[in-house]
């Protein structure tokens, strides 16, 4: 097969069989609204039963018929132009990133014996980059399914026919979870093996129609209850376009101990924000384990006189408790028990995981980085522009004084392959493996670990040009460098800030000052660079001012 066979018209292969009889009738006789047929090809076969069946249906149901060949897609239009009840839709039904990775095919291929082993491997993954080549430069919507969904104001649909790409139907199953009824065909493929063996075992769905020996196999499963999501592996591998784009809320999460002065920042620029929005804040000691377990080779310890019973010390729990008292709906806190701490930062990131039950845009703020309010509302439209992505990057205002700024980059504090990965498109049952660097994925149906922001993520230039570049205050206060020369075991971190405050040369090389720093990054003053500090103050003041 090559590109132009997608381009060719083909007779149709669903008709005349029992499979055919079944979609007529369950198109006939059951209480339908929203049906979808993924692979409706130029509009006979599978279409056609559709079409004939719903016609006789009492309660008027819509047929979404979706097919990719502009050829084919425009031979079902015109067929079905009389037809008012029946919207044709060219578009892919994912995208590019849906597709299986030729590895996953080969392990396929060699781990089960169907359909597809009458062909040689390489015409397999042949016909996989002609797919992906053709979603790729065809110039149709890559969000079919997610397309129809928003522009119909559907939640799940009644019934959906399976039907598309060879390749596709595992990343399609994700997103028609839930239906009522799902036809499979070609079970015996790559296309739907899958698919029937998770509907089988799945106890929200019973089989009712199983025919293996015809074609490639086919099969019809009915929903057992109320319609449900799939879980969470099965909604996401794969998957990122089921996207977010009517209401995205942002749940912004903070770990802190002794937050103070910049902690005070956020709720202000938060309560001005014209959508929903959730504040979880995680409060008090992380033991050195885990994540920062690296610090202890270089001295890194915990202090008694930098917490109270493993909380904040500084007034940041006095803060807290008002806040909780003041907005309940939007704030909420966690902590050990009085004198416990935490295991590791990752325990305290992954608290608040379980409170959050709706898809959102997850944001990690430390209390030191600032944002504003337009910043927010911008990264979150970038998001419902292109539900496909995953998470973000960001470049930021790195401050190592009041007013003293990192002006390189691809440096210390500006390393782009971790450095700011702050916001992710965050669904229920998602968890974070790490902290630093951060990690938020999910499990997989095999048990590994797959890292969400790895998948579609925005780039630094990309949000950079969005005007998305963050002010980090990290290293402006006299408090915080003590923490950082105890808790990290930055060697006289404190003494060689306070010379760097006092330097009168810039740009200056910051590791002449911070013996941790080991490449050459440069410092400038922020007015020099045209810098509108969203905060200032002295190194030692407990109050900040805050830019309105």
């Amino acid at each position: 097969m090559d590109a132009s066979a997608i381009e060719r018209l083909i007779p149709p292969e669903i008709t005349g069989d029992g499979f055919t009889d079944v979609i007529r009738a369950l198109a006939r006789g059951e209480e339908l609204h929203n049906v979808l047929e993924i692979g409706s090809s130029s509009g006979g076969g599978s279409t056609e039963a559709f079409v004939t069946g719903l016609r006789d249906n009492p309660h008027r149901p819509t047929l979404f018929c979706m097919e990719i060949s502009k050829p084919r897609f425009q031979a079902l239009a015109d067929r079905y132009r009389p037809d008012s009840f029946v919207q044709c839709y060219n578009v892919s039904s994912v995208g590019t990133e849906a597709f299986p990775t030729p590895t996953d095919v080969l392990e396929f291929y060699h781990a089960n014996d169907t359909g597809l082993n009458r062909y040689p491997a390489t015409d397999v993954l042949q016909w996989l980059e002609q797919d992906i080549a053709y979603v790729r430069d065809s110039g149709v919507p890559a969000d079919g399914i997610a397309r129809v969904k928003a522009d119909n104001g559907i939640d799940y649909f009644d019934l959906v026919l399976i039907d598309g790409s060879e390749f596709t139907g595992d990343a399609e199953l994700r997103q028609v979870y839930g239906a009522k009824f799902i036809l499979l065909d070609d079970i015996n493929t790559y296309k739907n093996y899958a698919n029937h063996a998770r509907l089988a075992a799945d106890e929200r769905y019973t089989l009712i129609y199983h025919e293996p020996s015809l074609r490639n196999g086919c099969s019809a499963f009915r929903r057992v209850g109320p319609a449900a999501p799939a879980p969470v592996w099965e909604r996401m591998k794969g998957d990122p376009t089921r996207g977010l784009a009517t209401d995205l809320p942002i749940h912004f999460f903070t770990i802190v101990l002794n937050g103070m002065p910049f902690l005070k920042y956020h709720l202000d620029v938060f309560q001005r924000l014209p959508f929903r929005w959730h504040w979880h804040i995680v409060e008090g000691v992380a033991t050195l384990t885990k994540d920062t377990a690296w610090s202890v080779a270089g001295g890194g310890r915990i202090p008694a006189h930098v917490h109270r019973a493993g909380r904040s010390n500084d007034g940041t729990s006095e803060y807290l408790d008002e806040l909780k008292r003041s907005h309940p709906d939007n704030v909420t806190i966690y902590r050990k028990p009085v004198g416990e701490f935490w295991d590791g930062k990752v325990e305290m990131v992954n608290a608040p995981l379980g409170n959050i039950s709706e898809e959102c845009l997850l944001w990690q703020i430390d209390a030191d980085e600032l944002w504003t309010g337009e910043q927010f509302d911008s990264a979150r439209r970038l998001f419902q522009d292109n539900p496909s992505r995953t998470a973000a990057y960001y470049w930021c205002w790195f401050f190592v004084g009041p007013e003293l700024v990192v002006n390189s980059r691809y440096c210390y504090s500006q390393n782009p392959r971790s450095e700011w990965l702050r916001a992710w498109r965050f669904r229920p049952g998602m968890r974070w493996a790490a902290h630093e660097p951060p990690s938020l994925g999910y499990e997989t149906s095999n048990g590994s670990f797959r890292d969400w922001a790895k998948v579609n993520p925005f780039a630094h230039d990309e949000t950079e040009a969005a005007g998305l570049v963050f002010q980090h205050y990290a290293y402006a206060t006299f408090r915080q460098l003590m923490f950082k020369e105890d808790y990290y075991g930055y060697k006289n971190a404190v003494s060689s800030w306070i010379e760097l405050q006092g330097e009168k040369r810039f740009p200056a090389k910051l590791g002449d000052f911070f013996s941790w720093v080991n490449d050459n990054t440069t410092v400038e003053r922020a007015a020099k660079l045209g810098i509108r500090p969203l905060a200032s103050g002295a190194p030692t003041a407990s109050e900040w001012r805050f830019a309105a």
